[in-house]
């Protein structure tokens, strides 16, 4: 090539090494990480938000199920994270900030398995690995190996049968049993935050399998009892049957029990009538039936209802029936001796208590029986003490002008059934 001459690429050569300069190029990046490429679980954020079911989602009660979630967020909503080479500089202060936003959730399953599973079935070798699905209410704590349940819902009129797995039963329940103290503070005309005094929650129990009733009722009740078995005013646990209506029909009714041995205090003695018409108002006032009678009582009574107990009752009161039991009859029985149409028409005595005495004295009622009679051994003068010179006839005649009065003469029985869910 002559002296001074220019050397010049043809068009093919310049293509040639523009490819060889890219693949160069794009070996060198596949080698070495690029150091602003953004961490693809966090974006560089630190955080990853916590992708799970709605129902897990910040529910206004503690659920273990919230906290113990597979995703592992302990009910925060987010993790930090869990990437290694993540890049974020605000890794570090996310999993400082995410131990102690987790710590009291932690804190509490370890208290609640410690206080239940491990008081239940600690020393079983068969039992001793059973762990319970635990909530917490503003008053209640509930703990339950719970079951599947079939609930039925309503819209417009329609019904409508959904499957829940243990978890959403367990949330349904923690609504369930506070709908169930609303109620019961109705009756009593409680104004305020009510705050039990013989415990700080009650505690309410609820087994899968009949050897789990077993254990916990002995553990917790000292005694084995698989319908249930109760402590006054402190806790109770049953078995949990396949019939949804059922067991809320006994959670129902043992709360308003809770309740009602909680108010004024705990005493010895306390008259059996009146407590278990004290269950069955707030019994009738949740569902509009009553289920939760002792062992055979309804059986032994032909003919007695369980629905449009007003009307029932009415029709007694005018047709002058006997099953129309005077109050002085019955106000002494035991459990046992306390029949179906005993309950039903003390039900409708403290109905006339709240609703038809002119002032509300169901409330009043309960504590004067606590402050008398475990010393009287008697009811009359915590009557009269209540309903001033008046006897349990003279009661029972304003009763049943109440009853003529008020009561309707056919009651159509309208199921109380929850309303269907949001999306379902």
């Amino acid at each position: 090539m002559p002296a001074g001459s220019t050397l010049t690429r043809s068009p093919l050569i310049a293509l040639a090494v523009a490819v060889l300069s890219v693949g160069l190029l794009l070996c060198a990046c596949s080698s070495a990480p690029c150091e602003d490429a953004p961490c693809p679980a966090c974006k560089n954020s630190g955080k990853v938000e916590c992708r799970i079911h709605k129902d897990y989602k910040f529910p206004t009660f503690k659920c273990s199920a919230c906290y113990e979630c597979p995703n592992g967020c302990w009910g925060v909503g987010w993790m930090p994270c869990p990437r290694k080479d993540c890049p974020s500089t605000h890794k570090a202060e996310l999993v400082a900030e995410f131990a102690k936003l987790s710590a009291d959730r932690k804190a509490w399953v370890d208290s609640r398995r410690a206080a239940v599973e491990a008081k239940a079935f600690g020393n079983n070798e068969k039992l001793k690995t059973v762990k319970a699905l635990h909530v917490e209410t503003d008053h209640f704590r509930l703990a339950s190996t719970m079951k599947p349940h079939k609930v039925r819902f309503s819209r417009k009129g329609m019904e409508k049968i959904l499957t829940y797995d243990s978890h959403q039963v367990m949330h349904l329940y923690a609504q369930r049993i506070e709908d169930a103290f609303a109620a019961c503070m109705k009756l009593i005309d409680f104004q305020g935050i009510y705050k039990p005094l013989c415990c700080d929650k009650f505690l309410l129990m609820c087994w899968q399998s009949l050897e789990e009733q077993n254990a916990a009722s002995f553990a917790f009740c000292n005694m084995t009892n698989p319908a249930g078995a109760s402590i006054d005013a402190l806790n109770y646990t049953t078995q949990d049957g396949d019939d949804d209506i059922y067991l809320h029909h006994k959670l129902v009714h043992i709360i308003a029990h809770l309740v009602s041995d909680d108010y004024g205090g705990i005493v010895e003695f306390f008259p059996v009538w009146f407590r278990e018409a004290f269950a069955h108002w707030v019994e009738y006032d949740v569902f509009n039936e009553l289920v939760i009678f002792c062992a055979g009582e309804v059986n032994d009574d032909p003919g007695c209802p369980t629905r449009c107990l007003k009307s029932v009752i009415k029709a007694q009161v005018k047709g002058k029936t006997k099953r129309n039991t005077p109050l002085s009859a019955f106000v002494n029985n035991n459990i046992m001796d306390l029949t179906g149409w005993h309950r039903i028409k003390g039900m409708t005595v403290v109905d006339w208590m709240l609703n038809g005495y002119g002032k509300n004295v169901v409330g009043p009622l309960i504590v004067q029986f606590k402050k008398d009679f475990p010393k009287l051994k008697q009811q009359g003068p915590t009557i009269r003490a209540i309903f001033p010179d008046k006897t349990y006839d003279d009661i029972d005649e304003m009763w049943a002008a109440w009853v003529l009065k008020t009561y309707p003469e056919i009651e159509e029985f309208k199921e109380k059934l929850p309303p269907l869910p949001e999306g379902k």
